[in-house]
C-alpha cells in the first residue's frame, strides 16, 4: 500500500484511475472518508495496491452457488392443475325479451337510430322497453305504433327489411341485449327525441337526459 498527498484539481475518481484501483477501495483503505466527494487538497491517502485490493474482494460474501445435477437430483416443483378457459358472459336479459321482441326492438333501433352510437342504441331499446311494460303492449306490437315517428317519417322500410340486410345488424343486436341488462342511463325513462326537434310540449323538462343526439325523458 502506497500513500498519496491530494493536489489541485483531483478527486477520487480521477486518483482510483491515475493508480489502476477503484474509488470503493480507496475509501475502504480510509476509513475517515464519510463522502467521495469531500477530499480536500493535501490530505494523505493510503492507495492500496493489487494485493490489498484482492484481500478486499475477498472479504465480500460470495453468493451462495445454486444446486447441479453433480449435487443430487433437483426439487421438482409440484405440477398446476390446468386452468380451465373461461367461457364469455352471456347477456342476462333481465327484461326476459323473446326473440320476437329482440328483433322487433333491433328494426325499430335501426329506424330510429341507426346513424348514432351504440350507447344511443342502447338507450333507445330500453326506453321503449320501458314504455312497453308501462303499457303493458308487447313490443312486437309497440313498435307497430305512433310512437315511434319512424312509423310515419319514411323509415318505416326497417320494419320488413329481411334481418340480414338492416345496417350494422349484429351491432344493433348487441346494443338490444344491453338494454334487456337495463345498463343504458336512461334509467326508467319511456319517451326520447332528437335533439333537431324542439322538446315536445308534452315532456317533463326535469327529467331530460341527453346521449349522443337524442334526449331521453319522461311525460309530465
Amino acid at each position: 500500500m502506497q500513500q498519496v498527498r491530494v493536489r489541485v484539481g483531483q478527486s477520487l475518481s480521477t486518483i482510483a484511475l491515475r493508480y489502476n484501483t477503484t474509488v470503493d477501495a480507496i475509501m475502504a483503505a480510509n476509513p475517515t472518508i464519510q463522502n467521495k466527494d469531500m477530499i480536500h487538497i493535501g490530505d494523505r491517502l493510503d492507495i492500496p495496491g493489487r494485493d490489498d485490493r484482492i484481500a478486499h474482494v475477498r472479504n465480500v460474501p460470495l453468493p451462495i452457488p445454486r444446486p447441479t445435477d453433480i449435487d443430487g437430483p433437483k426439487p421438482v416443483s409440484p405440477a398446476r392443475p390446468p386452468v380451465a378457459p373461461t367461457a364469455p358472459t352471456a347477456p342476462r336479459n333481465l327484461a326476459n325479451l323473446s326473440e320476437a321482441d329482440i328483433q322487433a326492438l333491433t328494426r325499430a333501433v335501426a329506424a330510429e337510430a341507426r346513424g348514432e352510437s351504440p350507447a344511443v342504441w342502447e338507450a333507445v331499446a330500453q326506453t321503449i322497453i320501458n314504455y312497453s311494460r308501462q303499457t303493458g303492449m308487447s313490443i312486437p306490437r309497440l313498435v307497430r305504433t305512433s310512437y315511434l315517428s319512424s312509423n310515419f317519417d319514411g323509415n318505416r322500410h326497417f320494419y320488413t327489411m329481411a334481418m340480414g340486410r338492416i345496417p350494422n345488424h349484429d351491432a344493433i343486436r348487441r346494443a338490444v341485449l344491453g338494454a334487456a341488462d337495463y345498463k343504458s342511463p336512461v334509467g326508467r325513462r319511456s319517451h326520447f327525441y332528437d335533439t333537431s326537434i324542439g322538446m315536445p310540449s308534452w315532456g317533463d323538462r326535469h327529467s331530460r337526459v341527453q346521449v349522443g343526439h337524442v334526449v331521453f325523458l319522461n311525460s309530465k
